[in-house]
Order: C-alpha cells, then sequence, then structure tokens
C-alpha cells in the first residue's frame, strides 16, 4: 500500500452553510445580489469532504480507483486551521473525531521523559496559529521553551516564586525537583502572550491554548495548563525576563506539553455536571 498525504483545497467561496443548510454562493463581483441557491445531498457531501485536509489511501495494484479519504483527527483540526475552515460545513465524520478528541482528552501531569524535535512544535503551533488571526491586527503570540536547559531554570523560578508567595505545598522539600514534582517532569511549555492590560489579548491567547490543546492530543500528546506560570510569571520579573516577555506585554495563557508519561485510565464514574437551567 501507498500512503499519499494531501491538502484539498475549496474552491474559491463556493459553498456555504446557512443553519446547517448548505447553499451555492456568488464567486464574481458581478453576481453580488444574486441570492444562494440551495444544493442538493450529493453536492453538500462533495463540498464537505474536499473542504477538509484528508489523508488517501491508494493501492499499487490499482493506481487509477478512486481515492478514498480517512478523516482523523488531525484532519479535523487542520481543516479548522485553514482559512475557509470557519465557514465550511461540518460533515458527519469530521463531528465524530471532534467528540472523540473531547472524550478521550485528559489533564497529564506526569509525562514521559521523552522530547519533542523542533520542527515538531514548529508545525504544531503553525497548525494552531492559522487560524487565529481572522482579520485581527494583533493576534496571540507565542514562546515556546524546547531546550531542556531553559525549561529547568523557567520551572525553578516559577516553584521559588510560588513557594515566596505561600501558594506551593508544604510538602515539597526547598530542594527537590520543582520540575518534576511540581510541574509533573514536562519537557515543553508553550506560552500565549499579549498587550498587558487587553482583554482582547487575554481572550485570543486563551483560544489559542485551547486549540494547541486539541492539536496535541490529535497527535497522541499530553498536555496541562500552567495557570501557575501565569501567575508566576505575572509575579517575578525574574521569570518575564527568563521567557523572554516583551516590555508591554503579559503571559495571558501557558500550557504545558510532552507525551504522557501513563496511558489514561477509564473513569469507572462520571461526575455530575451542574447545570442553572434558566
Amino acid at each position: 500500500m501507498t500512503t499519499v498525504h494531501h491538502e484539498a483545497k475549496a474552491t474559491a467561496s463556493d459553498i456555504m452553510y446557512i443553519r446547517g443548510v448548505p447553499f451555492r454562493c456568488p464567486q464574481t463581483a458581478k453576481t453580488k445580489s444574486a441570492k444562494a441557491v440551495p444544493i442538493t445531498a450529493e453536492e453538500s457531501a462533495s463540498a464537505s469532504v474536499a473542504s477538509a485536509p484528508v489523508e488517501t489511501t491508494i493501492s499499487k495494484a490499482d493506481a487509477t480507483a478512486p481515492a478514498v479519504p480517512v478523516f482523523r483527527p488531525s484532519n479535523v483540526l487542520a481543516r479548522f486551521g485553514t482559512a475557509c475552515g470557519c465557514r465550511a460545513g461540518i460533515s458527519r465524520a469530521e463531528s465524530e473525531s471532534q467528540a472523540k478528541i473531547v472524550r478521550r482528552r485528559r489533564s497529564v501531569r506526569v509525562f514521559a521523559d521523552r522530547r519533542l524535535s523542533m520542527r515538531e512544535l514548529r508545525d504544531l503551533i503553525g497548525s494552531v496559529a492559522k487560524g487565529l488571526t481572522d482579520g485581527r491586527t494583533d493576534p496571540a503570540r507565542f514562546i515556546v521553551v524546547e531546550a531542556s536547559r531553559t525549561m529547568a531554570r523557567v520551572t525553578g523560578l516559577a516553584a521559588r516564586w510560588l513557594r515566596r508567595e505561600g501558594l506551593l505545598a508544604d510538602g515539597v522539600a526547598p530542594d527537590a525537583d520543582a520540575g518534576r514534582i511540581v510541574f509533573g517532569g514536562a519537557p515543553h511549555l508553550v506560552v500565549a502572550y499579549g498587550e498587558s492590560g487587553s482583554a482582547k489579548a487575554a481572550e485570543d491567547c486563551a483560544l489559542a491554548m485551547a486549540r494547541l490543546e486539541w492539536a496535541g492530543a490529535a497527535m497522541g500528546l499530553g498536555s496541562c495548563f500552567a495557570g501557575e506560570i501565569v501567575r508566576a510569571a505575572a509575579g517575578s520579573p525574574e521569570l518575564a525576563a527568563a521567557l523572554s516577555v516583551p516590555s508591554g506585554h503579559t503571559v495571558h495563557a501557558a500550557l504545558f506539553i510532552g507525551y504522557p508519561g501513563f496511558a489514561p485510565r477509564q473513569q469507572e464514574t462520571t461526575p455530575g455536571v451542574r447545570i442553572i437551567w434558566l
């Protein structure tokens, strides 16, 4: 078997969805006043497949056979990183893939002693950043702690600030390895920062970390939101300098990421969800 990877690009605004109903869109300036025309179910199905980056498998014995799309969580996430992803329809297969990611995702607090390459980290951040601009002039910006020496310095400074502020557990010895005990031995840290005092920047950074968590889960990675790093970076100028946060900017969100140290255990019981119905 030969596996061929490609990204099928959707044609220029040919299909749009209004409350889940597919319509054919005007494609030229001359048709601005034209009304959207409903399309058939066959056209809708083909549009959903064409708009998503897919992995295609072709047999050597029959190279002329039509390609069969294989939907994977990474394909779904990559699709929403494209410019047209927010306007295209979502197929049933894609919806099921997204739901599977949500169900299986767990916060990882113990990481394996296995690092990601710089290229893997760059591709991961790149796939997340694609869908964040949305025409905005100042989207979230990223700092990636890749080197183990830098990671040890950052986690050490954060643990020192947490202990000084009385926010570190009493059971942690002063000479303990804070990177492993407090932060689970995470090999990498991704920080999203923006302008200080900007609610918009904080919103963009939170969205970036949520997307990064999903993208990492699709790659088999574990992650955990690092609220301690956010608080420590705001209170410790030394930590902010170690992270190379520019002047006038603030760390709004952070995420530890790497391979999980243990396979997630299926929960025997699902805790109840408290809902207020209005």
